[in-house]
């Protein structure tokens, strides 16, 4: 889970302030890293539930990303609106 969020933070990361096509490669290199382990924490969360707790089991790890980018956007409107960011 945090090697998921550390590639998408690194890529915004290099996404803002990267400028040569080299940092854009290797922006590339951290946002499949970000989303291959996203797919593999999906793939290891159908292993170890059975079939029909799928749909609940999904809709609680979707439930708790978009609570968790709610919560980030939220801090992070705050950070700009006080002049931190």
């Amino acid at each position: 889970f945090y090697l998921e969020t550390l590639g998408f933070l690194v890529t915004r990361a290099l996404l803002i302030w990267g400028s040569s096509l080299f940092v854009m490669q290797l922006m590339q290199v951290t946002y499949a890293i970000g989303t291959s382990v996203k797919s593999i924490y999906y793939c290891y969360m159908y292993l170890i539930f059975e079939k029909k707790h799928f749909g609940t089991a999904t809709g609680f790890v979707w439930g708790a990303q978009a609570f968790g980018m709610f919560i980030s956007g939220i801090l992070g409107q705050v950070l700009v609106n006080a002049d931190v960011s």
